[in-house]
């Protein structure tokens, strides 16, 4: 969390708010650091491009991905583990519901779960899934696109779920 002297004393920075066109917007506070610039206060958002494989000899395959209202990413395979938290979307993990996430099906099956091409929010875990329950594979490739409440793109990521049963 970065801090801000106000009066001789540090204050630490939550939510940061500024005037733009006669609309107070929120977001992130940069300031140039050593030439770089950086953010300083307001969330940091990382979508990071994933892979969610699940495979089975003889039994059924399940894999999925869910990016979760605690602001944790997480990859579901029923064959080799469960659910693994695989890193956060967001830091620090406050604000989620000041964020919607959108999932575009590239190719393949369509998964289960949450809705495609809908702006969802994330103050609710968002979720995608795929089942093979007899010998063959399922698999699909989704765009996910990361934006604040006014519809500004923050991040972006491919997301490839895949079941094999053999």
């Amino acid at each position: 969390m970065s801090s801000v002297n106000v009066s001789s004393a540090w204050k630490a920075l939550g939510q940061v708010w500024a005037k733009v066109s006669s609309s107070w917007k929120t977001g992130s506070l940069y300031a140039k650091q050593s030439g770089v610039w950086e953010i300083v206060a307001g969330d940091v958002i990382t979508l990071e491009d994933t892979d969610a494989y699940d495979s089975a000899v003889g039994s059924p395959a399940a894999a999925g991905y869910q990016l979760c209202s605690n602001g944790a990413v997480q990859v579901f395979q029923f064959n080799a583990g469960g659910t693994v938290s695989v890193g956060n979307w967001i830091s620090p993990q406050v604000n989620m519901a000041n964020y919607t996430i959108r999932a575009h099906m590239d190719s393949g099956t369509t998964p289960s779960g949450d809705a495609l091409d809908s702006d969802m929010s994330l103050s609710t875990t968002r979720g995608w899934n795929l089942a093979q329950a007899s010998p063959g594979t399922v698999a699909c490739s989704l765009t996910l696109t990361l934006k604040d409440l006014g519809g500004t793109t923050i991040d972006t990521a491919t997301v490839t779920i895949q079941a094999q049963y053999f």
